[in-house]
């Protein structure tokens, strides 16, 4: 009787196992196809499709709300290219609040960067103050960087002397979000957050190309938060990007989720293919428009 009870529950537990099988989710479908199913030779393949963009001295503007992780974005490319964490640009803490950047500045790549020549120029931020209104950059700043007409270190809402060149125009602007105003449409604050970020983006001249980052995808996201690589995987990460597209007035390619390195001591490929997917179409835009503009009529 003993061994029968045993064989039966052996059968029982198969059972059990093929019924759990069946029942099981499948497995994550990408939402956006990536140009290799795997991650490193993604990333082989982007890094060798950026290298293609050295030779023109490209200036990449940045544009977001406060704690969204401009600055932490841009340490991070710095950190892929060098293949190890970099500190380019000074970061505020999480927990301290106000705004980080009040000046306008950049970072230039070096020779032996992956995007030599290259310079990243950072932009006072905003947040919500009293009401419906948020403090920080102002639309008519942010038109004087798209016009050339500000140099660095002009302090934002403060300085009005104008620049004698139009050297810092933007060849492309990346406006920087954190993925949380986009994930509650109910709440005050991201909904003036989220018109700030609609009129700072029509103040950008048709002319210069345009895309956005959605930053702080593992905040919103458990499967996200556990691998990196269920970004292009995740429905909510897939539901907030549309969201952020349709706020802008972008098309979802122009969209790019990613987790800037803020915790980690060491880079991983996971982390690095969304950021530089981010990276090679600014680039690739930027070289767009400096192709088309025409040359100035005698």
């Amino acid at each position: 009787m003993g061994k029968r009870s045993s064989k039966h529950t052996t059968k029982q537990r198969e059972a059990i196992s093929i019924k759990d099988e069946a029942a099981a989710p499948e497995p994550l479908k990408p939402w956006r196809e990536l140009c290799d199913s795997d991650n490193k030779k993604a990333e082989d393949k982007l890094r060798s499709n950026i290298k293609q963009n050295n030779s023109t001295d490209f200036k990449i503007t940045l544009v977001g709300n406060s704690g969204a992780g401009k600055s932490s974005f841009i340490n991070s490319a710095f950190s892929i290219s060098r293949r190890r964490i970099a500190d380019v640009v000074r970061v505020k803490g999480e927990a301290v609040s106000g705004i980080g950047t009040f000046s306008f500045d950049g970072e230039r790549a070096g020779p032996d960067d992956l995007f030599p020549s290259v310079v990243f120029l950072d932009t006072m931020g905003f947040s919500r103050s009293d009401g419906n209104k948020c403090n920080g950059i102002s639309e008519e700043d942010l038109k004087r960087v798209c016009n050339g007409e500000i140099r660095i270190g002009h302090k934002f809402n403060v300085d009005s002397a104008k620049a004698t060149t139009n050297k810092y125009r933007p060849n492309c602007v990346i406006f920087v979000v954190s993925a949380e105003i986009f994930l509650h449409d109910f709440n005050s604050t991201n909904i003036v957050l989220k018109e700030k970020m609609g009129s700072l983006y029509h103040c950008v001249p048709i002319d210069i190309p345009r895309i956005a980052v959605l930053t702080k995808c593992d905040n919103i996201c458990n499967d996200t938060a556990k691998d990196a690589s269920n970004i292009f995987k995740s429905r909510i990460v897939e539901r907030v990007v549309k969201k952020a597209a349709t706020t802008l007035g972008l098309q979802e390619n122009k969209v790019f989720p990613i987790v800037n390195y803020t915790k980690e001591v060491e880079l991983k490929t996971t982390m690095n293919v969304p950021i530089l997917y981010a990276v090679q179409f600014a680039l690739n835009f930027a070289r767009d428009n400096a192709r088309s503009q025409l040359p100035d009529e005698d």
